[in-house]
């Protein structure tokens, strides 16, 4: 629980980190391997500001059609850690017979959907290779929002 406003602000400049890297690393992918003209067309919201995290333009919500929340914790997120640390030994066990392998854990809640829980950096090249084959910025002059 968040008892002041030193507390506050230290909780969401970790959160912010977060939130800069996956922006970061999504215009790296989107924007810098494209000739769209800024890094306007993937932002991080503002802290404490209401909706998805990761604000996208017009242009890149129609190719990559995907929200993201980023979440940070100093704790409660131990057991997936544990749980992904297990599929990632697993990986490198069966990946020592001859293949590589990408650990995903996938989560479930009674009366929830199931998750997956993976590393972002195979996520983003999902993401990618799902969203982005070939390139559809070909041709893109102007900036839309």
């Amino acid at each position: 629980m968040v008892k002041d406003y030193k507390t506050s602000d230290e909780i969401k400049h970790k959160g912010r980190v977060l939130q800069d890297m996956v922006a970061q690393s999504l215009q790296d992918i989107f924007v810098g391997m494209t000739e769209l003209p800024d890094e306007d067309h993937i932002v991080g919201r503002p802290m404490s500001a209401h909706g998805e995290d990761i604000i996208f333009s017009n242009l890149i919500r129609e190719r990559v059609p995907v929200s993201i929340e980023c979440k940070f914790s100093e704790k409660g997120y131990s057991k997936i850690y544990k749980d992904y640390a297990q599929a990632a030994q697993q990986a490198v066990d069966v990946g020592n017979e001859g293949c590589l392998l990408e650990p995903i854990v996938v989560i479930q809640q009674a009366d929830e959907e199931p998750l997956v829980c993976m590393d972002w950096s195979y996520a983003i090249g999902l993401i990618y290779t799902q969203y982005m084959q070939g390139n559809p910025f070909d041709g893109v002059e102007e900036q839309s929002q």
